[in-house]
């Protein structure tokens, strides 16, 4: 036997032409071991110098009748040069064997060619699919090079991935990526089990069409949008595993071929493979971020994922939703750990389902649960978080060991970035605050983080100075928790009062928001003071009595605060007049001052401080009755009581 060798370059050997082409034939000899070529084709880029590549093929095959080959021009066509073929390998070397003494026709030469040409094609389009696959673990990234390449491979009009999953409601068959021009968004999944790729998959055969109107399986609605008339549909496996169908299709009648069918399916089982690898590394990557009982993302991947959002972020919003479920405790201690298991993961469901795959939603804690929305402000969040609590508290949670469904509610709170902080960890804790506040006063609520001064509609002037009123509320908030608890404790009861008084709507504002500034003076105290642990001495108590006076102030300058200001200066005047700073007494004391004296009072005996345990609420009311004509305006006095009684009778009607 002789030898007909073949000798083939192109990114492996970016070397000078003389050398590259020196250096392949010498591979291509040793490839053919003892056997002497008659001929030797050099396939050869059009990027090469062709006499330098024929001077470092001759300086190995001296002797021989050499065919120099290149195709021009990206290698759309054979050209003839000279009399001789011209064709271009781009990445390989081959050899064919041929009995002694043949010789090869020009004709049988071309034909020869053309069909190692084409072979050479869909193997570089195999490999080029294949290392383009592999350079990715990320799904969408891989199917969607998948089907740019095969439906340019192909010469196709368009080219389809369709993914099968096995779901709780059956086998899904879904369009995952598209190639062409046409808009197949509107088509509706169900209509792909209509079509010729959902008979493929379910034959799990190859099937080809060259007239799509004389073929029973296909869609009526996709051929109308794709106006196909050749389809190749083939299923896409991987390992044994079914994973989808991959289609081409063309506007033209018998467009393809059989050669064509049998190619395409050499790339769908690539395809195949880099999906089930890119599913693999993406569960993988879930369980390393994911709680495995709710399948949600864990903490630790929630704070890195705020973190990254917030680092980098410019002007947009950031708002963040904090879920506590109410009676969660009770659940799980009566009917167990599995029931509560069971409450978890519905729960997780339904926000999942809520909110979808698009949003952030991760399990914070045991039974809480937190929400990351992007480009969604304040207002749209609470609307969100009201929607979400109305889901929780209309749903039965079944329980898999018994028939008995529960229903529970949800303390929400929610914070909102650059607005309630700058930091992740710090709108986290403004959104734990407003869910807390949610929690103490009987749950089964949203609020927003400062929710109370969120409804004010000031000047540009004076939003201005209430911008610095924030930051020292959020300061005076952070090293004293009970200030600012007491403050919306003592807003609370005050508008009541006032309610009760008969004012009107805008009086009761007023002394709402002032009863929630009444305490901002203490910003200037001591850390040590605010918190200590007995009777404060007189230096101390000196120190105490500045704040009215620091806190009005630090509010004076909002003009749409005047109204607020007196309230907030007199709110420590006695009736009698031994209160400070003014030792004002009875009427000349404003109204809203006394109500949020008599308020903060009521408050203030019914909190735990770190020098004394909380009066019951009956005592303090007996306190409070105990001092009228002293230091409280009996008026209001009797008021309070009457907002009590009515306290009292909602909880007995609650259980």
């Amino acid at each position: 036997m002789t030898g007909f060798l073949e000798v083939g370059w192109g990114e492996s050997y970016l070397a000078d032409a003389q050398q590259a082409g020196a250096e392949a034939t010498r591979k291509a000899l040793e490839s053919l071991g003892h056997t002497i070529p008659e001929l030797v084709l050099v396939f050869a880029s059009d990027e090469y110098d062709p006499e330098m590549v024929e001077k470092g093929v001759n300086d190995i095959v001296a002797g021989y009748p050499v065919v120099m080959k290149t195709l021009p021009n990206g290698g759309e066509s054979f050209l003839r040069r000279n009399g001789v073929l011209v064709n271009m390998v781009t990445s390989t070397f081959a050899s064919l064997l041929l009995p002694r003494n043949q010789s090869l026709p020009e004709e049988e030469v071309d034909e020869f060619l053309q069909e190692r040409h084409k072979a050479f094609q869909e193997l570089s389009a195999v490999h080029k699919l294949g290392n383009l696959l592999n350079s990715s673990l990320d799904l969408n990234n891989v199917i969607n090079k998948a089907v740019d390449i095969v439906g340019k491979l192909m010469i196709a009009d368009g080219c389809a991935l369709l993914l099968t999953e096995e779901t709780e409601q059956g086998l899904t068959f879904t369009l995952s990526a598209f190639y062409g021009s046409v808009d197949l968004k509107y088509v509706k999944n169900d209509d792909y089990k209509e079509s010729f790729p959902y008979y493929a998959m379910l034959l799990q055969k190859p099937l080809r069409t060259g007239d799509a109107a004389k073929c029973p399986y296909i869609s009526k609605e996709i051929n109308r949008i794709t106006q196909a008339k050749s389809i190749m549909a083939v299923p896409v496996t991987g390992k044994g595993t079914k994973v989808g169908v991959l289609c081409v299709f063309s506007t033209e009648r018998d467009f393809f071929t059989k050669d064509d069918l049998r190619f395409l399916g050499i790339l769908a089982n690539q395809i195949g493979i880099a999906v089930l690898n890119a599913n693999l590394f993406r569960k993988t990557q879930m369980l390393a971020c994911t709680d495995g009982l709710t399948g949600l993302y864990h903490h630790n991947f929630f704070l890195k994922h705020l973190d990254n959002l917030i680092a980098n972020a410019t002007a947009e919003v950031i708002s963040l939703i904090l879920i506590d479920l109410d009676g969660f405790k009770y659940i799980n201690e009566q009917f167990g750990n599995k029931t509560g298991d069971d409450v978890l993961i519905q729960t997780a469901s339904i926000l999942r389902t809520f909110f979808g795959t698009g949003n952030m939603v991760a399990r914070y804690g045991g039974d809480e649960f937190v929400v990351v929305l992007p480009h969604v402000d304040s207002d749209q969040s609470l609307l969100l978080a009201e929607e979400v609590r109305r889901k929780i508290a209309g749903n039965k949670f079944a329980c898999s060991t018994t028939e008995v469904t529960h229903r529970l509610t949800a303390s929400i709170g929610t914070a909102t970035f650059p607005q309630d902080g700058s930091r992740a960890m710090e709108l986290i804790d403004k959104a734990n605050r407003a869910m807390y506040r949610v929690k103490r006063s009987a749950g089964d609520r949203v609020e927003a983080y400062l929710a109370d001064l969120k409804e004010m509609h000031l000047t540009e002037f004076d939003q201005a100075f209430f911008d610095i009123i924030r930051i020292l509320i959020d300061s005076l908030d952070s090293r004293d928790r009970y200030t600012w608890e007491h403050s919306r404790q003592v807003s609370q009861y005050a508008a009541a009062i006032a309610q009760e008084l008969g004012l009107n709507r805008q009086e009761v504002e007023t002394i709402r928001l002032a009863s929630y500034l009444h305490d901002l003076g203490k910003i200037h105290l001591d850390f040590r003071i605010l918190n200590k642990p007995k009777w404060l001495d007189e230096e101390e108590f000196r120190a105490v009595k500045l704040h009215p006076v620091v806190g009005a102030n630090l509010i004076s300058p909002i003009q749409g605060f005047a109204p607020l200001v007196p309230l907030v200066l007199y709110h420590h005047e006695w009736f009698n007049g031994h209160g400070y700073p003014k030792k004002l007494c009875g009427q000349d004391i404003p109204l809203g001052a006394r109500i949020i004296s008599v308020a903060d009072g009521f408050d203030a005996m019914t909190s735990n401080r770190p020098y004394r345990r909380a009066m019951a609420d009956e005592q303090a009311m007996a306190e409070l009755i105990r001092m009228k004509g002293t230091q409280y305006d009996p008026e209001v006095v009797e008021a309070m009581r009457k907002v009590l009684e009515r306290i009292n009778t909602w909880r007995k009607n609650i259980g």
